[in-house]
């Protein structure tokens, strides 16, 4: 074989290798896994006028935090799914009027998780690790102020209530409670669950 035929014959080895890799490279992409990632927040008081209402799939969970908050009822208040592959992140916005105190105060809240990425636990398990999660809310406080003429005249301040979580992981296919929130009130406190499933 001469040499410009055997540059020539190397030189298209070259080109059927680097459409090779960059083929596999794209299948490496889009074999990236799917989850559905489930947020449902829920809120526990001792008011008698509110009534339970927890969905059956948290039953077990939710039966499991109750010895260490011993509240007479809980609702859920936001059940939120989104979907995303492996080291996805999630950023989410929108009224929350649940927890708003009074008819026509808007709730405005977001929440976030970052980076999510598939696991092995040390048991063998598989599990999904995020790097962040927050969530945020303007709840609406009223106070009672007086004007010059001694009259009590009520302002409505809106105070920003959250959490941040840095680095944390969670079991596929089961309800896990990641955090709490308390609220301005002193018998109402927020719960935090989320679920993790693969897709096929």
């Amino acid at each position: 074989m001469n040499k410009p035929k055997f540059f020539a014959f190397a030189l298209f080895l070259i080109c059927i290798s680097s459409f090779s890799n960059s083929f596999a490279q794209t299948d490496n992409n889009q074999s990236e896994p799917s989850y559905e990632v489930v947020l449902q927040v829920l809120i526990a008081s001792n008011n008698s006028t509110t009534k339970t209402n927890i969905p059956a799939n948290l039953s077990e969970t939710v039966n499991k935090f109750k010895k260490n908050f011993p509240y007479s009822d809980y609702r859920m208040i936001s059940s939120n799914l989104q979907r995303i592959e492996n080291k996805g992140t999630i950023n989410y916005r929108s009224l929350l009027n649940e927890l708003s105190p009074a008819a026509g105060q808007d709730i405005f809240s977001n929440w976030s998780l970052g980076s999510l990425k598939k696991e092995t636990s040390a048991s063998g398990g598989n599990r999904v690790s995020f790097q962040r999660f927050s969530f945020d809310a303007r709840i609406p406080v009223t106070y009672i102020s007086f004007n010059e003429s001694k009259s009590s005249v009520p302002i409505t301040n809106y105070e920003q209530i959250g959490i941040i979580l840095q680095g944390f992981n969670v079991p596929e296919n089961i309800p896990t409670l990641i955090g709490t929130l308390a609220m301005p009130k002193n018998d109402e406190i927020i719960f935090f669950i989320l679920t993790v499933k693969p897709t096929e």
